[in-house]
C-alpha cells in the first residue's frame, strides 16, 4: 500500500497536468479536428491463424503472462478448432457485438527500476502487463493499420511506421546540413522533443481524435 501511494503521488500530477484547461479549449481542438483531419474508413476482416500464429511466434520464451496465467506457448498448442473460435471472438467483440472477457481486462504493474541501485520513486517505472491474448491482437491490428496509414502519412514520418525508425531524421538532417554546405546555401532550423507527450493528453481526446 506505500508504494501504490508513492507512486499515485508521484504520478498524479502528470495524469491530471490538463485539468485546468478551460472546456472551451478542448472543444475548440475537437472541432479543429472534425474540420481539418480526414474522414477515413477502414475494413479489417477476422484475423487469419497465419496473422495469429505468426504474431505468438515472435514472443520471448520468458514473455510475461497477465492475470490469465495464459502464455504464448499455451495459445500455439490449442487445438485449431479452440483457435478459430477465439478469433472469432475477437472480431465480435471488435465489431461491438461482444465484450472483453474479464480477466483480459486487467493488467498487473510491474515496477521496474531505471538504474542500478534506484531507491526512489522517480527511478522507477511502471509497467503494466495484459493478457498475451489482448498483446497479440493489439500487436496484429496495430501492424495492419500503420501499413494502412503509411501512404496517408507525410513522407518525413518516421516513427513506428514500417520499414521507419525514429533514429533517421538524423540522416535527413545529416544530408540537408551537407548539401548546404557544398552548394553554400544558407540554412536554419531546431530541433525538439515532446517529453512525455502522451502521458499529458487526456484519453477522451485521444479518443475523439481516433474517431
Amino acid at each position: 500500500q506505500a508504494l501504490h501511494e508513492e507512486l499515485l503521488s508521484y504520478w498524479t500530477p502528470t495524469w491530471q497536468a490538463m485539468s485546468t484547461v478551460e472546456p472551451s479549449t478542448w472543444n475548440w481542438v475537437i472541432a479543429f479536428f472534425q474540420a481539418h483531419v480526414p474522414q477515413l474508413q477502414m475494413q479489417l476482416g477476422p484475423i487469419s491463424p497465419d496473422q495469429w500464429f505468426g504474431a505468438l511466434r515472435k514472443y520471448r520464451t520468458n514473455a510475461a503472462r497477465g492475470v490469465d496465467g495464459i502464455s504464448p506457448k499455451d495459445l500455439l498448442s490449442l487445438p485449431m478448432a479452440w483457435t478459430l473460435r477465439l478469433l472469432d471472438l475477437l472480431h465480435a467483440i471488435e465489431l461491438g457485438q461482444s465484450d472483453w472477457p474479464t480477466a483480459i481486462l486487467y493488467g498487473v504493474v510491474n515496477v521496474l527500476a531505471k538504474d542500478e541501485g534506484a531507491s526512489t520513486v522517480d527511478r522507477f517505472r511502471p509497467v503494466v502487463v495484459f493478457s498475451v491474448i489482448y498483446r497479440t491482437w493489439a500487436r496484429v491490428r496495430a501492424k495492419q493499420l500503420l501499413r494502412w496509414l503509411t501512404p496517408l502519412m507525410d513522407v518525413e514520418a518516421f516513427g513506428f511506421m514500417p520499414g521507419c525508425e525514429p533514429s533517421q531524421p538524423w540522416l535527413v538532417l545529416q544530408a540537408e546540413i551537407e548539401v548546404a554546405l557544398q552548394t553554400h546555401t544558407s540554412l536554419c532550423g531546431l530541433s525538439t522533443d515532446l517529453n512525455q507527450a502522451f502521458n499529458f493528453i487526456p484519453r477522451q481526446h485521444s479518443f475523439a481524435l481516433a474517431e
